[in-house]
């Protein structure tokens, strides 16, 4: 065998192994993914009443829900999904595709509209909270501009 001949099965060979490689490790990869998904999901250890807010800086609907949170005199726990470990795995355990979502407890709310708000307030209703929605407030409220 002349030198080139060598050269090139030596060079299929390492791709071979290198695919192969790859091929091993998705699995491993694949699991990872869901067991930091199992482990960061906030429903799994939220308490009855608390509330969970998963959030980005640049969201608007995110700033109009925790007005509405903190005109409530609702407490809650803010994750941001992009700046965060734990926020981004939350995001990712619940299965989210966009922000804000909201959990309490183990119930889980997607976005921010009237369906969701009326879910919303019927669930802290449930728990004792007050939460008001006021619609002529959200009526007048514009989604705040990125800055």
């Amino acid at each position: 065998m002349n030198f080139s001949v060598m050269n090139a099965v030596s060079h299929r060979l390492k791709i071979a192994i290198l695919l192969a490689a790859l091929l091993a490790a998705w699995p491993a990869y694949r699991y990872a993914k869901s067991f930091l998904a199992w482990i960061y999901d906030p429903v799994r250890d939220n308490a009855p009443g608390s509330v969970i807010v998963l959030t980005t800086d640049w969201c608007p609907s995110c700033k109009q829900l925790k007005i509405l949170l903190r005109d409530s005199d609702i407490r809650y726990t803010e994750m941001d999904v992009e700046k965060s470990w734990s926020g981004h795995w939350a995001f990712r355990a619940v299965k989210a595709q966009g922000v804000p979502v909201t959990i309490v407890g183990s119930r889980v709310f997607y976005g921010f509209n009237p369906k969701m708000l009326t879910e919303l307030q019927s669930t802290f209703d449930s728990i004792g909270h007050k939460f008001q929605t006021a619609p002529s407030r959200l009526e007048t409220m514009a989604p705040i501009p990125a800055s």
